[in-house]
């Protein structure tokens, strides 16, 4: 995962389409915040993110609970990816529009 440090979008490979770059959701999320606190007009849709992010958190943190061998395991590591899918859906349709490469992950989860 990275951050969206502008030397990533530099590299040869990420230009080429070679690689994509998994950006972090600690760091959209900070994005979100600002973005609440900042534009009063984009709150309600900032909150509407935010609560999203904190979903797949809430999803990683019940993966992670659950013992490693078992099959609790396999079920909640599919919650989490099918929720990963139905919120990078949006956020393809938005990148796709300025042309952008990247995507978004937790740890563990692309």
């Amino acid at each position: 995962m990275v951050d969206r440090y502008s030397a990533y979008k530099a590299m040869s490979w990420v230009k080429d389409g070679v690689i994509v770059l998994p950006f972090c959701w600690a760091h959209v999320r900070r994005d979100f915040i600002r973005v609440g606190k900042g534009w009063p007009k984009l709150k309600t849709w900032a909150l509407e993110w935010l609560r999203r992010i904190r979903g797949l958190y809430r999803l990683n943190a019940s993966r992670l609970a659950v013992e490693r061998d078992s099959a609790a395991l396999g079920v909640a590591d599919d919650c989490l990816r099918q929720a990963v899918a139905a919120i990078n859906k949006p956020i393809a349709r938005g990148v796709n529009r300025f042309k952008a490469r990247g995507s978004y992950c937790l740890a563990g989860v692309t």
